[in-house]
C-alpha cells in the first residue's frame, strides 16, 4: 500500500501547476492551460489554449458533418437499391404475365390435341408398345389396350394408328412452333413424335399357338406337338405393328 500510494502521489504532483504563488511557494492546482493552472497561465498560453480548443471544436464539427454525409449517402444508396429491386421485381412480374398470356393459348391447344390423341385406342395393340406410347405429350402412361375387339381388322388397326399419329403430330407442331412457351421435356417429346412413322406398313395379327408349317395340330401346347412340322410358333395375344 505505501508504494502504491507514493506512485499515485507522484503522478498527481506531476500534473500540478508548480508555478510560484505570491507567497513564493509552488502552486499545487492542477494544470489546465499549457503548463499552468487557470490562475497562473500567461496570456499567450491562454490565447493558444483558446485557439486549440476552437480548432478541436472545428475538427469535431467537421468530423460530425462527414459522418452525417456518409450516413446520408449510405441511406440514399440503400433506398436506391430497394427501389431498383422493387422496379426489377415489378418488371419481371409484368414480363411473366405477358409471357403467360401469350403462351397460355398454345399450351391449351397442344394439351387438347394430345388428349385427343391419347383417347384414340388402337384395337388389339398393346398401348405400352414404344411406337404407341410416344404419341402423347406428358408423363402419363396410356391405358392398356383391350383384347375384346377381336373383330378388328388390319385396316382398323392402321387407320387408328394414323389418326392417333396425326393428332399427336399436330400437338407436337404447336410445341415446336412455340418452343419459348414449353419446357425442354415437352420439346423433346414433340421432336420424338415428329420422328415417329407416319403409317403402318404391315400388321401381324394376334394368333394362337400353331405349327410353323400351318399343320392344324390338336395337341399344340403339349409336349411333342408340331415336332415334325417345324416346331411351335408361340401364341401372340397382341397385334404387332411393323414399319418400313
Amino acid at each position: 500500500m505505501p508504494a502504491r500510494y507514493d506512485r499515485s502521489r507522484r503522478r498527481r504532483q506531476a500534473a500540478r501547476c508548480g508555478r510560484p504563488t505570491k507567497k513564493g511557494t509552488p502552486c499545487k492546482l492542477p494544470q489546465e492551460i499549457g503548463r499552468g493552472c487557470r490562475h497562473h497561465a500567461t496570456r499567450a498560453e491562454r490565447e493558444a489554449a483558446a485557439q486549440e480548443e476552437k480548432a478541436r471544436a472545428d475538427r469535431a464539427r467537421e468530423q460530425a458533418e462527414r459522418e452525417q454525409r456518409t450516413v446520408r449517402a449510405v441511406l440514399a444508396l440503400v433506398a436506391l437499391a430497394v427501389l431498383a429491386g422493387i422496379g426489377i421485381a415489378v418488371w419481371d412480374s409484368w414480363k411473366d404475365d405477358q409471357h403467360e398470356s401469350m403462351c397460355r393459348p398454345h399450351r391449351t391447344e397442344a394439351r387438347a390435341l394430345s388428349d385427343k390423341a391419347r383417347e384414340v385406342r388402337i384395337p388389339l395393340v398393346f398401348a405400352g408398345d414404344p411406337h404407341i406410347s410416344i404419341l402423347q405429350l406428358g408423363a402419363r402412361f396410356p391405358d392398356l389396350g383391350s383384347l375384346d375387339a377381336t373383330s378388328a381388322t388390319e385396316l382398323d388397326i392402321t387407320t387408328a394408328y394414323s389418326e392417333k399419329r396425326d393428332l399427336a403430330a399436330q400437338a407436337a407442331r404447336v410445341v415446336l412452333d412455340h418452343q419459348e412457351c414449353f419446357a425442354d421435356g415437352s420439346i423433346a417429346e414433340a421432336s420424338r413424335i415428329e420422328q415417329a412413322p407416319t403409317e403402318v406398313s404391315r400388321v401381324e395379327m394376334p394368333s394362337a399357338a400353331h405349327c410353323s408349317d400351318g399343320w392344324p395340330s390338336t395337341s399344340t401346347g403339349r409336349r411333342g406337338a408340331c415336332s415334325h412340322h417345324g416346331g411351335v410358333v408361340p401364341a401372340r395375344p397382341w397385334a404387332t405393328l411393323l414399319f418400313d
